[in-house]
């Protein structure tokens, strides 16, 4: 929710086949049913995609702010306070309550880009400090070409992020590649270290602002430690229950690789920016560097 107001898209410089181009056009054809996965194979993988998938973020709440009336409907109440769920109750007349929100112009209830992680075999790292939340988008799908491919289609995904892999011959179930067809507008390879081979797709942070979620996703402990002082003011459910989710899921990932993560990230910043590239290719390419990569 939180970046539905820190995240806008002068922070991302986009380059196609190494031309300068309008935000937009990373996003072709972006619509009220765009729903964005990332298969993740390698610990926190989507970190890998981070700029991608801020940018995806960024363009779901820009298309929501003008082709939706959440703002001007509850401007429009004239001061009276209604409660959308219980976060609102909470949140009522604090700095989180939704009309306040709603006049700074930003998303008045807890709302989510529909940003999915699809763990491969198991869970690999809890991305809710990418914004992927509610839980259920974090899920894993097996290590299985079929139960991959039926994921994708039963979830309606549109845009799809695919790990780095060497492809092999890939056959679909024809039902499911209609869905597939019919549904998916783009398809990305990306790679656990943000560079990939014969990248076509380049995107440059212009701000160390797309730099703070990776960064909690990577250094859970102080979050953690910020929301239970947050928690001592403010007597949320919804930010003890996503407290207690991270807590939960910190054991996917080892404290060594976690801090091997960390230090890799930061070496890979240049003047404390991050720049990640990616190969954008046909679904076909895609289906098959997803059988390659379960293979």
């Amino acid at each position: 929710m939180h970046t539905s107001f820190q995240l806008e898209r002068g922070l991302f410089d986009v380059r196609l086949s190494g031309a300068s181009v309008d935000f937009e056009q990373l996003f072709p054809d972006w619509g009220s049913h765009d729903r964005v996965a990332v298969l993740v194979d390698k610990p926190f993988g989507v970190l890998g995609a981070s700029l991608y998938v801020q940018a995806a973020i960024t363009r779901y709440f820009d298309y929501r702010r003008d082709n939706y009336s959440d703002f001007e409907r509850l401007l429009e109440m004239d001061g009276e306070r209604k409660a959308v769920d219980e976060a609102d109750l909470e949140l009522k007349g604090k700095p989180g309550d939704p009309l306040a929100m709603a006049e700074r112009g930003q998303v008045p209830y807890p709302e989510y880009a529909e940003i999915y992680a699809l763990h491969i075999g198991q869970l690999r790292g809890d991305h809710t400090g990418m914004d992927v939340t509610p839980t259920h988008r974090e899920r894993v799908v097996n290590r299985n070409f079929r139960a991959i491919t039926e994921a994708l289609a039963d979830l309606a995904i549109t845009r799809l992020v695919i790990p780095d892999s060497v492809p092999e011959s890939a056959a679909v179930a024809w039902e499911v590649r209609a869905v597939l067809r019919e549904r998916i507008r783009s398809v990305l390879i990306y790679d656990a270290s943000g560079k990939v081979h014969d990248p076509n797709i380049e995107i440059r942070g212009t701000s160390s602002v797309v730099e703070q979620n990776p960064d909690v996703v990577l250094n859970w402990q102080p979050t953690i430690e910020r929301l239970e002082v947050f928690l001592q003011t403010v007597d949320s459910s919804y930010v003890r229950r996503g407290v207690a989710r991270m807590k939960e899921r910190q054991p996917e990932v080892s404290e060594e690789t976690r801090r091997r993560l960390v230090k890799e990230r930061a070496e890979s910043l240049i003047d404390g920016l991050r720049v990640e590239t990616y190969r954008s290719v046909s679904l076909q390419q895609g289906l098959d560097t997803i059988a390659g990569l379960v293979s």
